[in-house]
């Protein structure tokens, strides 16, 4: 199970088949995997992520309208939208904090 906080909400496993449940925390479960492959390997697999992002993007643009936008203002406006309710279901907003962070960190918000 995992969780973006360390002191998640207690992990209770009872009544779950397979496995016993094992609590991880995502921002050190990802740091960990970084050191794992080493600074060539996590380059390589930002690489491979971000390109594997850009043909979803671009598939996605066949069934919904993809807007990509940069920077806090944009951030924020998305997330503003985003609590004001229910939005329109075939819009997707791609954003990312600046420019330079193309392929690294985004927030897909539909």
């Amino acid at each position: 199970m995992g969780s973006t906080r360390p002191a998640g909400l207690p992990l209770d496993p009872a009544g779950l088949p397979g496995p016993a449940p094992e609590r991880f925390f995502a921002p050190s479960a990802e740091e960990e995997a970084r050191r794992a492959v080493g600074a060539d390997g996590a380059d390589t697999r930002r690489r491979e992520y971000q390109a594997a992002e850009e043909r979803f993007t671009e598939r996605a643009a066949y069934w919904f309208r993809v807007t990509t936008r940069t920077g806090p203002d944009a951030m924020a406006d998305a997330f503003r939208q985003l609590i004001q309710g229910p939005g329109d279901p075939a819009a997707v907003r791609v954003v990312r904090p600046t420019a330079a962070s193309r392929g690294r960190r985004e927030a897909v918000i539909r």
